[in-house]
């Protein structure tokens, strides 16, 4: 039996008040300390790709996502800034899912005849994947803010998903159909007593 792809969207842990740009507070790093403990991570084969957004309590999140699950690949993006539509940050997955090593290439956009019609217009940076293509299945992670992560689940799975702070929801879909709506909840992760 083929390997699921696994995707877990992560909210930034609390940060501290009183900055533009805040860092986490001692209660946000333990927060995401203890969600990155939690049962539903505990059986990740790996972790192929962390992307987060570039403000500073993404960052630090995203540097615990490191230290506890040690992806093979890291990078920060501003398509998971709390502002960015949920069908480009949708499409900046959809890319990580086809090729979990090039998202940040710049070729020129192509069609794919075996593509799934995406209703968004905008072509994809990196070209549309093939979704017939030999890929392995990934496991990525997306460290990002409100609005944008109750706006990803909606466009990921058709499901309005709740986002605590420094909490997330695991997704899990078919490597094959990672497109607009495919995508399955198995769950919330915390770090105990909210859900």
């Amino acid at each position: 039996m083929r390997e699921r792809l696994r995707l877990l969207l992560l909210r930034h842990g609390t940060a501290v008040t009183g900055s533009a740009d805040p860092g986490l507070s001692a209660e946000g790093r333990s927060g995401v300390e203890a969600t990155l403990r939690h049962p539903r991570l505990a059986d990740w084969p790996r972790l192929d790709l962390l992307l987060y957004s570039p403000l500073r309590r993404a960052v630090e999140t995203a540097e615990r996502v490191e230290a506890r699950m040690a992806p093979l690949d890291s990078r920060v993006t501003p398509e998971l800034l709390p502002d960015a539509a949920a069908a480009t940050a949708g499409r900046l997955l959809i890319r990580a899912l086809a090729t979990p090593t090039a998202v940040e290439d710049t070729h020129a956009p192509r069609a794919s005849p075996a593509a799934p019609e995406v209703p968004d217009t905008q072509a994809f940076p990196n070209g549309v994947p093939d979704t017939h293509a030999e890929r392995p299945a990934a496991c990525i992670c997306l460290v990002a803010h409100l609005p944008l992560l109750p706006a990803l689940g909606r466009w990921l799975c058709d499901a309005d998903l709740d986002f605590a702070t420094d909490c997330g929801w695991v997704l899990e879909g078919d490597p094959d159909l990672a497109w607009q709506g495919t995508f399955a909840t198995i769950g919330p992760v915390d770090h105990g007593g909210i859900w």
